[in-house]
């Protein structure tokens, strides 16, 4: 079925960024302040010590601990029918916390949970009726909800799919009852009129969206670029702030450029698309950028990777040796041709040369030695076991 201005996607992470104006409304209504302690509004999901505040849990400076990480270690299978009480569970379960508030940045999808628990406490509303009735109706954006529950039908809402690399596609399932960190469903239609929102505020003062903007640096003075739900960087000497967001099939990235008032919305209900890549692509399209220069393959000296290889003797799972790694990457032979392993199998590389091979429905090429060269978004990145 063709995807229309109506088709409504799950788009994951970039739901955080709603959550948080969700809690400064509250702020500009008197029930809070971004500054009190966590413990204040859900004291018995906190089993640990230290002090957290509502700010860190907007900017992800937080120290709790991921609720999928978590809910995985426990057993949990992420295409379950995980519900907001599941990952509340998992988070009320933390001893300790990962690090003192405000002296790293991790991404955890717990702090933005909490959020949500906090609006509905204080509220004595569903997360899904206190945004409808602050945000969504008074912004005009009639196919736009938070699903709380992983049984609920929300209709014109497309499915999700993952590309196997074989040439076919598989039903990707998600099965999410849990929200505030994910599980909002809308369109690019009326997300483009939240979008507007930043320009020309009408749910909100000026000043709640500069707090939604502000980043506040770590404990050692280094820059946390992680505001309030939305990422803040520049691209090219411009100014913009983005988010994106990945669960099952399901992939979206939006950026907005406030100076120049250029705003990007990306949705996608297959995996295939790196959709942050992408959005700054359509970006460098829209401001007459040239392309950035690829880097040099010699860089890496890949003149060794280009020979024979015993193909068994690179099987194995390795990660990229970066302080952020992205991905993982599983090879294994299968009647003497090299695959890579997926969430629903396995599907064969693509032999170019040598020791040279794509994953092309990822997008990234391989150079096959002692370590792994990977090749992706014009980039060279060493991978290790």
């Amino acid at each position: 079925m063709p995807i229309t201005d109506n088709t409504v996607f799950h788009v994951a992470s970039v739901s955080k960024q709603v959550t948080v104006m969700s809690i400064l409304l509250l702020q500009e209504d008197g029930k809070l302040n971004i500054d009190d302690d966590v413990q204040e509004y859900v004291p018995e999901l906190i089993q640990f010590n230290e002090a957290v505040t509502i700010r860190q849990l907007m900017n992800n400076v937080s120290g709790i601990r991921d609720q999928w990480e978590l809910l995985g270690l426990s057993g949990v299978r992420i295409v379950d029918t995980i519900t907001q009480r599941d990952a509340l569970s998992i988070i009320e379960k933390q001893q300790q916390l990962n690090f003192s508030p405000q002296s790293q940045f991790l991404y955890s999808n717990s702090n933005f949970t909490l959020l949500a628990e906090i609006v509905e406490r204080l509220t004595g509303k569903t997360f899904n009726q206190f945004t409808q009735e602050r945000i969504f109706k008074p912004l005009g954006m009639t196919q736009t909800c938070f699903k709380d529950s992983y049984w609920e039908v929300i209709p014109y809402r497309a499915d999700s799919y993952y590309d196997t690399g074989t040439g076919k596609y598989v039903a990707s399932v998600l099965n999410y009852g849990s929200y505030g960190a994910t599980s909002l469903n809308t369109t690019v239609r009326d997300f483009l009129k939240w979008m507007d929102n930043y320009k020309t505020p009408v749910l909100c003062s000026e000043e709640t969206l500069q707090i939604m903007w502000e980043t506040r640096p770590l404990l050692d003075g280094t820059r946390n670029n992680y505001a309030g739900g939305l990422f803040v960087g520049e691209h090219r000497g411009r100014n913009y702030f983005e988010h994106g967001g990945a669960d099952a099939g399901f992939r979206s990235a939006m950026i907005r450029f406030p100076d120049e008032d250029v705003d990007i919305v990306l949705f996608s209900n297959t995996q295939n698309m790196l959709m942050k890549d992408t959005a700054f692509a359509v970006a460098n399209a829209v401001f007459g950028e040239v392309p950035e220069e690829k880097t040099k393959e010699t860089e890496y000296e890949l003149d060794p990777y280009k020979g024979e290889l015993d193909l068994t003797s690179v099987e194995g799972v390795y990660f990229p040796v970066t302080e952020t790694p992205f991905m993982r990457l599983d090879l294994m032979v299968v009647d003497g041709v090299l695959h890579f392993k997926h969430p629903y199998g396995t599907a064969p590389l693509k032999h170019i040369n040598g020791n040279h091979y794509r994953i092309n429905s990822l997008g990234i090429e391989l150079y096959l030695g002692k370590n792994i060269i990977m090749k992706w978004n014009g980039k060279l990145v060493e991978m290790k076991s």
